[in-house]
């Protein structure tokens, strides 16, 4: 597998396509949660993490736990399972390979495959058991590189479309797998390809760079969302307010002066 700009270009050409065709069918973005004012509400924040790292320790407890088993007992030599690793398998030999694997997959499996297919099929009034079906089949096929181990990946599939469902924070979906691919695949890149220290040294301090830059946009439009809307109104109206402020002041004065 080759990493080069096209391939970024293809995964942002994806995530565009699917929030279009969603807005499109009557979904946008607030409704597939792609909001930073949904993420302010901690409950629903916590939930939805809690169910994504329950699914993502599982599955891959769960996938490795076959993978080795299989392995270990010699059944690798007649099923189909994964030979060599997993950065191996998926070529990560580089740092931009490392960056566009999670990009890839938060585009493909939380945008697309989560968050698209549960918004769209509950507006088309599906039963939550096709919807589960769907996206467990499509997780799994996903994780086919894996051989029969992929099945492992079922529970990921559940407990996350059970996250998306109850509180559609995909962002907080989006925000933990993505934390979880870079943080394997760093790992993986530096046991497997053996980088020096000032590679390390480098890449994090990109790294830093850019979550930076994430939590500076954040902060920001958080700050746009609490700014209080200035309360703006035409000159004639600004000039009746002012007519009845005087006929107030003047009242008393006139039944005083009657009296």
């Amino acid at each position: 597998m080759k990493y080069s700009f096209s391939m970024w270009v293809f995964y942002v050409a994806v995530g565009w396509l699917t929030v279009e065709t969603c807005r499109y069918h009557g979904v946008g973005p607030t409704a597939m949660g792609l909001s930073v004012s949904l993420v302010q509400d901690p409950a629903s924040r916590k939930t939805a993490a809690r169910l994504t790292l329950a699914g993502m320790v599982a599955g891959t407890a769960l996938t490795n736990g076959l993978l080795w088993s299989l392995r270990l007992t010699g059944a690798d030599s007649v099923l189909p399972v994964m030979a060599g690793s997993q950065a191996h398998t998926l070529q990560l030999t580089s740092l931009g390979s490392v960056l566009l694997t999670p990009f890839g997959a938060v585009v493909m499996e939380d945008l697309v495959v989560v968050g698209a297919t549960t918004a769209l099929l509950t507006a088309a009034r599906r039963p939550p058991w096709v919807i589960y079906l769907l996206i467990t089949v499509i997780e799994v096929a996903l994780h086919g590189y894996y051989g029969l181990p992929a099945i492992g990946m079922a529970i990921y599939a559940v407990l996350r479309t059970m996250a998306y469902r109850r509180t559609r924070q995909l962002l907080v979906l989006i925000g933990i797998h993505a934390a979880w691919d870079l943080a394997g695949g760093l790992v993986a890149l530096v046991s497997q390809y053996g980088m020096t220290r000032y590679q390390l040294l480098l890449d994090g301090l990109l790294l830093y760079a850019g979550a930076l830059l994430v939590v500076m946009l954040v902060r920001a439009a958080k700050k746009r969302c609490n700014r209080p809307q200035q309360v703006t109104g035409s000159p004639a109206d600004g000039f009746a307010i002012k007519e009845s402020q005087r006929a107030q002041d003047d009242a008393p004065r006139s039944s005083s002066a009657a009296s």
